[in-house]
């Protein structure tokens, strides 16, 4: 490999690699794919989500911005962890390329993905986004990435409860011994 490129060659495999894996996870179903990373304060963070036939919708809701007729997405838990685990792995390389060539470090890294042209467009931050804020979290800035991007598509553009329904019980019956 040319050492003169191989720091770009190598970031662009694994920006090919997030988009790919998360284009995977939609089956190519998707108009646009958002990929947002974060390394702050010894935090790393990894989120995306989803416009699917003019909605934008997060990886665990998919299913909400299907029209009739179309066939559902595999949303389970594990499916989602395997997505993330994928994205936390490269996000981590990416860092771990950065110090490798003596380069600064990214705070954060949002992607966009235009199914329709073909083309990413990856920004990249390296000062402080939300560890300078009293309260600030990568989860929060996510959230309201999405929730800008949810309202220039014509939705609502309400920042999303990440615990919504978390706590709720499942519906499983215990099964108890009487001795």
């Amino acid at each position: 490999m040319d050492t003169k490129y191989a720091f770009e060659n190598q970031f662009s495999e694994l920006i090919s690699d997030i988009l790919g894996v998360c284009y995977e996870y939609v089956e190519g179903r998707a108009e646009k794919i958002y990929v947002y990373l974060s390394n702050e304060a010894r935090i790393q963070y990894c989120g995306c989500f989803y416009k699917i036939n003019g909605r934008v919708v997060r990886r665990g809701k998919l299913n909400t911005a299907l029209q009739s007729g179309e066939p559902s997405y595999d949303e389970r838990d594990d499916v989602q962890r395997q997505l993330c685990d994928i994205l936390r792995e490269d996000w981590g390389k990416i860092l771990d390329l950065f110090c490798q060539y003596e380069r600064p470090v990214p705070t954060e890294i949002r992607m966009v993905y235009d199914v329709a042209t073909e083309r990413p467009d990856v920004r990249l931050q390296y000062e402080p986004v939300w560890s300078k804020e009293k309260g600030g979290f990568p989860l929060k800035v996510d959230l309201a990435w999405y929730a800008q991007e949810d309202a220039a598509a014509g939705g609502t553009g309400e920042i999303p409860d990440p615990y919504k329904g978390m706590f709720e019980k499942k519906d499983k019956k215990i099964h108890s011994k009487v001795y």
